[in-house]
């Protein structure tokens, strides 16, 4: 058992390249991953990683190795998945990756909940976008993904993932409450400062596609993720945002006033999970994530 844990972090470092990737995939200490590694080499008499640059790479018998720690990882995982698919349990690992404003207001109370109801559940959750969730759930990674689209992006659509659309709700434009005349659509709040998500991101690329079609460019002076800290600029008269009904619903709305554009914007979330991945832990993740978006409110959309 020892060694299949070991050869459980070779194959994250070889996957990585690094030993700090692989640490954080892992959820341990840099250290004990090189420990691990030393440990592995003495037993097997050979070197498996070498320095390169400032991260590593797998010398010849590394890469031989790395090829079977792949399909070891595979079936075990398959295994894993197939036991507990056919005992009915509601546990284990999951892994779930989510746009911060859906953790805070639907992951963390619906995962909460289902802890409460099955305690052998051991969740993770990370924040980020579309493009490295879609690759992680991909590389078996990440087993369960919220991930946003607005008009001007979208995420790949993998044949071996499955998407569900979970929440369909308006975006609201959020002004300082002090702003007059106050804008009544994107083009109109083209000559204020803006804070949105960073580049790439559906809030960045709807404002400037707005605008642009319409002959203008955004000042994009911020670039902050969490939609509480760009209402805290907003409320301090230091920009204008687009701000999901979901993500305001929490939020400190004390200097900001919330207007429908003219133009009307949405939001979409869906709930992205591998077709392969039948283990009840994930329907009991699925129907407690439907759950708390009905607390929430009406949604006009659902899975």
């Amino acid at each position: 058992m020892q060694q299949w844990d070991r050869l459980r972090v070779f194959d994250a470092v070889a996957t990585h390249g690094s030993v700090r990737a692989a640490a954080e995939e892992l959820y341990v200490s840099s250290s004990a991953v090189s420990q691990q590694l030393r440990k592995l080499e003495r037993e097997l008499g050979t070197t498996l990683v070498e320095p390169s640059g400032r991260g590593i790479r797998l010398t010849g018998a590394g890469v031989v190795l790395a090829r079977h720690a792949r399909g070891v990882r595979r079936a075990v995982r398959q295994a894993d998945d197939e036991l507990t698919a056919i005992s009915g349990e509601v546990g284990g690992r999951l892994r779930i990756g989510g746009v911060m404003s859906a953790i805070r207001t639907l992951i963390g109370p619906a995962v909460a909940r289902l802890v409460a109801d099955h305690p052998r559940v051991e969740p993770v959750i990370v924040d980020g976008e579309a493009p490295e969730f879609v690759e992680m759930l991909a590389g078996r990674r990440l087993d369960a993904a919220i991930v946003e689209t607005w008009a001007s992006n979208s995420f790949a659509r993998l044949s071996s993932l499955h998407a569900d659309l979970l929440l369909d709700e308006p975006v609201d434009m959020a002004v300082p409450a002090g702003l007059a005349p106050r804008p009544r659509s994107v083009v109109e709040a083209a000559d204020h400062p803006w804070v949105v998500c960073p580049a790439g991101s559906g809030p960045y690329e709807t404002v400037v596609d707005v605008l642009r079609h319409a002959g203008l460019d955004p000042d994009i002076r911020y670039e902050i993720s969490s939609y509480t800290g760009q209402l805290d600029l907003v409320a301090s008269g230091l920009a204008v945002a687009l701000v999901p009904r979901l993500a305001r619903a929490s939020a400190d709305e004390r200097g900001v006033v919330f207007v429908e554009p003219e133009a009307p914007l949405r939001r979409r979330l869906h709930l992205v999970t591998r077709r392969d991945d039948e283990r009840p832990v994930v329907a009991a993740l699925t129907a407690s994530l439907l759950r708390q978006r009905d607390l929430l409110g009406p949604a006009e959309g659902g899975v």
